[in-house]
């Protein structure tokens, strides 16, 4: 009985470790991730009051970017 609750707590004291080393092996070194983008599109806003709308605008006319970055 004693040897099962010692074997146990090992096993979890191991668990707890290996968790807090990896969460910080992944959060130390992230993956990098490229994106490319087919086409870019934004709205302008004609109204030039510099005034935080109540509500969102659905009727913005939508350009799309034609200079490739």
């Amino acid at each position: 009985m004693k040897f099962q609750q010692t074997f146990i707590n090992c096993f979890l004291f191991l668990i707890l470790f290996l968790s807090f080393v990896l969460s910080k092996e992944i959060h130390s070194s992230p993956v990098a991730e490229i994106c490319e983008f087919d086409q870019i599109e934004f709205a302008l806003d004609p109204d030039l009051s510099n005034e935080v709308p109540k509500e969102p605008k659905k009727s913005l006319v939508f350009y799309r970017k034609r200079i490739r970055f």
